[in-house]
């Protein structure tokens, strides 16, 4: 589990570090990789949210509910950051979660016990290797 913390710790400050970088693009970036950016992070922060509510309402797992918690409050503070980043730049972020999370979403709430834990963190593994994937192309491309 501390292996874990110290992964999303990671990706927090990436994500913060290419939030500021993204914030001083070029105006005429906007249409193409930012644009889609900013929608796929904001998509993939509130399914972070989402989800790790879900964790800690479904978990029997103190350790995973720590995590989840951690998650929501980290979480909420970049989807917070990247809102006003994109609100500056005029950009649109997502309104509900894509697709592959709703996805993750419906098969979690169908789960339960050590089946719940294995998958939601299975899950936030896979999303936070997305993830810095995402920050790392456009903090290179944006």
């Amino acid at each position: 589990m501390n292996r874990m913390r110290t992964f999303v710790a990671v990706v927090v400050l990436a994500g913060g570090f290419c939030l500021a970088d993204w914030s001083l693009a070029a105006e005429d970036k906007k249409e193409g990789g930012d644009k889609e950016f900013v929608m796929k992070a904001s998509a993939a922060g509130l399914a972070e949210v989402n989800l790790s509510t879900r964790a800690r309402a479904r978990s029997s797992n103190p350790a995973v509910k720590e995590f989840a918690q951690h998650m929501v409050t980290d979480h909420s503070k970049t989807n917070r950051e990247l809102l006003a980043l994109a609100d500056k730049q005029s950009l649109s972020v997502a309104k509900t979660m894509d697709e592959k999370h709703t996805k993750l979403f419906e098969k979690l709430s169908k789960l339960e016990g050590a089946d719940f834990d294995r998958a939601f963190m299975e899950g936030m593994v896979k999303d936070h290797e997305e993830a810095v994937k995402l920050f790392e192309t456009e903090s290179k491309e944006g």
